[in-house]
């Protein structure tokens, strides 16, 4: 993980996915990702793919707030739960913090505890299908990486899409600005 979280952080930031975004939005998709995990869970799909897509979200995220995974994740307390192993009860709870997540979001509340309750159940859930995070992480940017594209004022805009160069242009420009 200490070389895969910064490796998805130089990615995410080479596609203008963590300036080029607001916390707002940052939540929306990872609710969008959540979705995703529910669905392939609910339908007995590898989920491994989700669980990662899921963590990267989370990993932008704090890149945006300037926190990290790890200061999250010494905040929570572990759980002591037989109900864990239940991937139904798992996702249930997972939706608890990433409703805090967002409510905190919204109201500008501290939500380091969220973060790392969600990461914490995700573990979990790696766990429950024979995985490990790290393994659903590495799944997930294996396929995100090769995605060649940039977050342009909300819009993810495809290498191969004609407005592609314009918006690289306007961005480097505004990074130029800021200074």
């Amino acid at each position: 993980m200490e070389v895969l979280i910064p490796t998805v952080v130089a990615w995410a930031e080479e596609r203008n996915l963590i300036r080029g975004t607001t916390t707002q939005t940052l939540a929306l998709h990872l609710t969008a990702e959540f979705g995703k995990l529910s669905d392939s869970i609910l339908t007995g799909a590898d989920c491994r793919k989700y669980i990662g897509n899921t963590l990267v979200e989370l990993i932008i995220l704090c890149q945006k707030e300037y926190l990290t995974l790890y200061k999250c994740i010494d905040l929570v307390t572990p759980i002591d739960d037989e109900r864990v192993k239940d991937p139904i009860f798992t996702l249930i709870s997972l939706s608890k913090y990433l409703g805090q997540l967002s409510s905190d979001i919204l109201q500008k509340k501290n939500f380091e505890l969220n973060i790392g309750y969600i990461c914490m159940y995700l573990t979990i859930l790696s766990k429950n299908i024979n995985s490990s995070i790290k393994e659903c992480l590495r799944i997930s940017f294996n396929d995100l990486k090769n995605k060649k594209g940039i977050l342009f004022d909300g819009n993810f805009i495809l290498e191969s899409d004609e407005h592609y160069a314009y918006a690289v242009r306007i961005i480097n420009g505004r990074k130029n600005h800021r200074g």
